[in-house]
């Protein structure tokens, strides 16, 4: 199960979002699109799905950024 691998893999504290003018409910709506089309995602949205890893609220990538809301 993945939740498994999840806690067995460390937090790295240095992963940061590089800043970016764009709101984030822009940058969201396009990584719904890319993410639908399977042309991936851009690397501002992914570490924040990462810093989900091993807590409470932690889904799968696809669900986490469905019911993503800000």
């Amino acid at each position: 199960m993945v939740t498994g691998y999840i806690a067995g893999v460390k937090h790295d504290a240095n992963l940061r979002t590089p800043p970016d003018e764009e709101p984030l409910d822009v940058a969201f709506a396009r990584a719904r699109a890319s993410y639908a089309a399977g042309t991936g995602v851009e690397h501002r949205i992914v570490p924040m799905w990462l810093r989900t890893w091993g807590k409470a609220d932690c889904r799968p990538f696809g669900e986490w950024l469905a019911a993503w809301n800000g």
